[in-house]
């Protein structure tokens, strides 16, 4: 049997090794051999979509634990943030003197730096708490060139736990790919995730979901089956095992060296021809 090639996809960025969803964290996933980087998104008050996780700033932005909401404050407010030094206090085998000054970027700054040489997967977080992040997030991908019909194989994929948001976007753009998330509470099954396929091209489930049914039954719908978050080297080769499409992992260089155990004559593809395109 063929072995199927898997998509290495860094979570928030190599965000074992460095500050989540930070340049740093996606040049370093780069350097370790991820096809795709992965990162969160939210947007700020003033209409700006950062590349952030949490609904509050304060968990990885210094100077101070900061209790405010990313939906309230405007961007000239977190651009004094440090988004690495809490990084280096809480993971000092890993820290380096450079990623004290790394701060928030915004969506429009990953375009630019990363757009058609590595895949990009955009996970919106909470979008229906702010009804004009999808609008603003479609104005943005176009004002960058992305999303039209020459951009099928840019590499480029949104996410989201909520389908409603996913099917806003493929209602105002046919283009542009879609993953449906599920929780990793959620009892899926395959009648579930072949729903997806309505309006989605992949679907992502937590890594405690791996079932080659499951599997199986979204490639039958047409849905690639992405895993999450997988970083035990156990986890990553039972993902193998299932014959997943692709592997969302804080360990990039991990994932990376079961593939070659799995297929030792396996080379990198072009990293923006990853996820579907």
């Amino acid at each position: 049997m063929v072995a199927k090639k898997v998509v290495n996809v860094a979570h928030r960025g190599a965000s074992g090794y460095a500050p989540e969803n930070t340049l740093a964290a996606f040049d370093v996933a780069i350097g370790l051999g991820a096809d795709v980087i992965e990162f969160d998104l939210r947007m700020t008050a003033d209409g700006a979509l950062l590349v952030f996780h949490d609904p509050q700033l304060g968990r990885t932005t210094r100077p101070k634990r900061n209790r405010a909401l990313v939906a309230d404050v405007t961007l000239e407010q977190v651009r004094g943030l440090s988004a690495g030094s809490w990084f280096n206090q809480r993971f000092p085998w890993h820290a380096r003197e450079e990623f004290e000054s790394e701060r928030i970027p915004t969506l429009e700054e990953i375009l630019v730096r990363y757009a058609g040489s590595i895949g990009l997967l955009i996970d919106l977080k909470d979008p229906s708490t702010s009804p004009a992040t999808v609008p603003r997030l479609l104005h943005v991908l176009a004002d960058h060139g992305v999303g039209g019909p020459a951009q099928l194989g840019r590499g480029i994929t949104v996410a989201s736990f909520c389908s409603r948001s996913l099917l806003e976007i493929r209602a105002s753009n046919e283009h542009v790919r879609l993953m449906q998330l599920f929780d990793l509470c959620d009892p899926c099954g395959v009648p579930e995730l072949q729903r997806s396929a309505g309006y989605a091209e992949a679907v992502g489930l937590w890594r405690d979901h791996l079932d080659p049914t499951l599997v199986d039954g979204a490639n039958d719908a047409g849905l690639e089956f992405y895993s999450y978050t997988v970083n035990e080297v156990d986890d990553l080769s039972r993902a193998m095992h299932v014959r997943v499409d692709g592997v969302i992992t804080n360990f990039p260089d991990r994932l990376a060296r079961v593939l070659r155990q799995v297929d030792p004559q396996a080379r990198r593809r072009p990293r923006y021809t990853s996820l579907g395109s």
